[in-house]
């Protein structure tokens, strides 16, 4: 039997960083594109088929910088102008692409008059 105390595990850190603003900050995340409201009113369905495929075109999840960022959740109230989401990529033509493809599907997010 070892008299030696137990080795304690490393701390963790306290700050935690995702990997899109990793890949930020390392200089990896070669664009992006925000996506905005035009019209007010509350979120009540999210096409999250079409997000998952917007996120995939970027090139998520082989490049640590590529995916969606949705700024929203269901039941909010939202205003003109205000961020939905944001579509991250490492490359250019995958963000271009990925752009194409949101633009050619209905709206992602159904939006209803506040009540």
């Amino acid at each position: 039997m070892s008299n030696r105390a137990p080795q304690s595990r490393p701390a963790r850190s306290a700050l935690a960083v995702s990997h899109r603003e990793a890949a930020r900050l390392l200089g990896i995340d070669r664009g992006s594109t925000l996506l905005s409201l035009v019209e007010s009113g509350q979120v009540r369905a999210v096409d999250n088929r079409v997000l998952a495929r917007a996120a995939k075109l970027a090139g998520a999840p082989r490049a640590p910088a590529a995916g969606v960022e949705v700024h929203v959740r269901l039941g909010e109230a939202v205003r003109v102008g205000q961020p939905l989401f944001t579509l991250h990529a490492q490359a250019p033509g995958e963000l271009d692409y990925a752009q194409r493809f949101v633009a050619s599907r209905p709206p992602i997010f159904a939006i209803s008059e506040s009540a």
